[in-house]
C-alpha cells in the first residue's frame, strides 16, 4: 500500500479468495471465489449493482438494475421482474444496425418473426413461416395459393366479416383465377352478404354482389352510377334534360333567326340547361343525342322556305321545307334528331327561320314544342 493507493505488481491465480493483481497486458485484475459469485459490486447502501456468478464469464444484473449509456443516460437496457427493455430515453431515433449481415427478431429460440436482409427484403413470419416480404416494386403476400387472406381465414361465424385476395394457381390459363373480395357474412360465399371481383386467365373480369341489392359507383362522395337488383343502370349525374315552351310565339318576323324560348324544364339531371338563354352547355366532351320538335301554326304558303336549326359550337344541323300548298296549313311540324359531337363547354340551342312571305306564323307552346338531349358516350 503506497499512500492512498493499492498497487499490485503480479498476476492473480485460480483459487484466490479475494485478490488484486496486475499484468502489463491485462492491467488491473480482480479475482475472487465465492459460493454464488466470484465478484460482487455493491453501492453505498450495500445493494448489489452487478455480480459475476461463480466460475462463469457472465455479468449478472439484478431486476430493475439498468445499463445506461450516453451522457444523459440516453440508452437503457434492463429487466424488471417480468419483462426486458431496450429504451431510447430521448426524442432521437433508436437504430438497430448490422454492418453487412441480416437482422432477425425471434419470438422464441430458432423461430423467426421479422427478418431484415441487407440490401434486400424485409420478411414477416407467422409461426416461423414466411407470410409477407417486401420487393423492389412493392410487397409479396404468401399463403394458401399465394393469397393474402383466404376466404376461410376469418371463420364462418355470422357476425364476422373480412376482406382479402385469393387466387387459384394452375398450369392451364383458363383455370387460373384471382379474386378480390369483401364479405360481411363470415367469409361464407354461399351466404347472403358478399361482394367479389374475379379474373379468370384468358377471360374477362366479373363483379358479383350478393344479396340482390344495388351496386353503386361513386366519385367525390356521391353515387354516379347504380345497378339495381333488376339489373337496371341508373346514372343520376349523367347529363340529360328536357324543356318545352311555357308560352308560344305569334307572328314571327320574317328573314330573322328566332331562338326558341324553351323556358320550362321538365327535368335537368346535371343542371346543364339554362332556361334564361334557352341553351344547353356540355359539361364534358362527348357524343350527345339531341331531339327537338316544333309545331308551326298559321303556316304561310307564300314563304320561300322554313328552316329549323340545331345550332352548336362545332356545327349546325337543320331541317328545311318549302310550303307548297293550295292554302295556308293550320299547323305543320318540324323536327331534328341528331347525334352531335360536343367539346367541353360547347353549347346547343334551337332556331327557327322563315324566308319571305308574311309575318303570320305562330309557334305552339307546352308539349307542342320541346327540346331534349343527353350524353351518349
Amino acid at each position: 500500500i503506497t499512500g492512498g493507493t493499492v498497487e499490485a505488481t503480479t498476476d492473480t491465480a485460480a483459487g484466490d479468495n479475494a485478490a488484486i493483481g496486475y499484468t502489463a497486458a491485462e492491467g488491473l485484475i480482480l479475482t475472487g471465489e465465492g459460493s454464488t459469485s466470484d465478484i460482487t459490486f455493491k453501492n453505498d447502501s450495500d445493494v448489489t449493482v452487478f455480480s459475476i456468478p461463480t466460475g462463469t464469464d457472465d455479468i449478472l444484473f439484478p431486476d430493475d438494475a439498468k445499463i445506461m449509456l450516453g451522457a444523459g443516460s440516453d440508452l437503457q437496457l434492463y429487466h424488471d421482474a417480468q419483462d426486458s427493455y431496450v429504451v431510447a430515453n430521448n426524442t432521437t431515433t433508436l437504430k438497430i444496425r448490422n454492418t453487412s449481415g441480416n437482422i432477425e427478431l425471434q419470438p422464441k429460440t430458432g423461430e423467426v418473426g421479422v427478418k431484415a436482409i441487407a440490401d434486400g427484403a424485409v420478411e414477416l413470419y407467422h409461426n416461423n413461416v414466411k407470410k409477407l416480404e417486401t420487393t423492389s416494386v412493392g410487397v409479396t403476400a404468401i399463403g394458401t395459393g399465394n393469397s393474402l387472406l383466404t376466404k376461410s381465414a376469418i371463420g364462418t361465424d355470422a357476425h364476422e366479416a373480412g376482406a382479402g385476395f385469393q387466387n387459384t394457381p394452375s398450369s392451364t390459363q383458363g383455370s387460373r383465377k384471382a379474386i378480390m373480395w369483401l364479405d360481411a357474412d363470415g367469409a361464407n360465399f354461399s351466404g347472403s352478404d358478399y361482394y367479389y371481383i374475379e379474373k379468370t386467365g384468358g377471360g374477362g373480369v366479373t363483379h358479383i354482389l350478393q344479396p340482390a341489392q344495388s351496386m353503386s359507383f361513386g366519385t367525390n362522395g356521391s353515387a354516379r352510377m347504380t345497378i339495381d337488383s333488376t339489373g337496371a343502370v341508373i346514372m343520376p349525374g349523367q347529363p340529360a334534360f328536357s324543356a318545352q315552351l311555357a308560352n308560344g310565339a305569334s307572328n314571327l318576323a320574317i328573314n330573322t333567326d328566332h331562338t326558341q324560348i324553351f323556358d320550362q324544364e321538365i327535368f335537368d339531371l346535371n343542371s346543364d340547361f339554362n332556361v334564361s338563354n334557352y341553351t344547353f352547355t356540355a359539361p364534358v366532351g362527348g357524343k350527345y343525342q339531341f331531339n327537338s320538335f316544333i309545331r308551326l301554326q298559321q303556316v304561310d304558303t307564300d314563304a320561300t322556305y322554313y328552316h329549323m336549326y340545331l345550332v352548336t359550337s362545332n356545327r349546325n344541323y337543320f331541317d328545311i321545307f318549302q310550303p307548297v300548298f293550295s292554302a295556308d296549313p293550320t299547323y305543320l311540324n318540324m323536327s331534328i334528331s341528331v347525334l352531335a359531337d360536343m367539346d367541353t363547354n360547347d353549347t346547343a340551342k334551337v332556331v327557327i327561320y322563315q324566308a319571305g312571305g308574311a309575318a303570320q306564323t305562330d309557334i305552339g307552346s307546352d308539349a307542342d314544342s320541346h327540346f331534349s338531349g343527353y350524353l351518349v358516350c
